[in-house]
């Protein structure tokens, strides 16, 4: 029998909150400044934003390897100016308060947990939370690294098969179940439910609801 699942760790972007309109103009404007003249739209971060932040940098911002890391001080610059803050999605304050009472609720994301955590705080969900954990937190690891989940898992003292992962991408997939994580994929997020099928996640919620009624059924 497998060890009981005590941990969750929850993706901010995509799972949390509903980012995906706020985030398009502010990677326009960060592709800009490296003089590239991509238009990125909510319709295009969900077709290629499956495998990960850096890999759409490159191939649809057509940003290089070398531009990539310098992007991250403009990109929190950014972030900071924009004029309004992603909100949550519906349902999920009712779904943290329902797993915080069972399980204990850290994040776990690229984005950078300063702006994670300011935003959560205005939205009156950070007390829900343990831990955050954002990219400077997991050494700037892609989604794709098993070491992106076990980083925060070691941090915590919690074994991988307690663990379960709430992500939005195809990396998550990949990366959570190379660590031994199960993961739940939320098909509410910026991964069209085909391609996060395809992927084969052990189980795919269309919505909190949804995935509230998976994680009640685990061990």
């Amino acid at each position: 029998m497998g060890l009981m699942k005590t941990t969750i760790f929850f993706d901010y972007d995509g799972v949390i909150v509903d980012s995906i309109a706020t985030t398009a103009p502010i990677l326009t404007a960060l592709a800009a400044r490296f003089g590239k003249t991509t238009v990125v739209t909510p319709e295009k971060i969900r077709t290629h934003w499956g495998n990960g932040w850096q890999q759409f940098y490159k191939t649809v911002m057509e940003l290089t390897d070398e531009e990539i890391p310098l992007t991250i001080p403009h990109y929190q610059e950014l972030v900071q100016k924009q004029a309004l803050a992603p909100g949550a999605f519906p349902d999920i304050e009712r779904v943290l308060h329902d797993l915080g009472t069972t399980h204990a609720l850290h994040i776990v994301s690229g984005n950078f947990s300063d702006i994670i955590t300011a935003n959560m705080s205005r939205l009156g969900l950070l007390q829900h939370f343990g831990r955050v954990f954002g990219n400077n937190e997991v050494g700037g690891l892609s989604k794709h690294d098993p070491e992106f989940y076990l980083i925060p898992a070691r941090a915590l003292g919690v074994p991988p098969a307690e663990i379960i992962l709430l992500g939005d991408t195809i990396d998550e997939i990949h990366g959570g179940k190379a660590a031994a994580i199960t993961v739940i994929s939320c098909a509410w997020g910026w991964t069209r439910e085909a391609k996060l099928r395809e992927a084969e996640p052990d189980h795919l919620a269309k919505d909190p609801q949804e995935l509230l009624e998976i994680v009640r059924r685990l061990p």
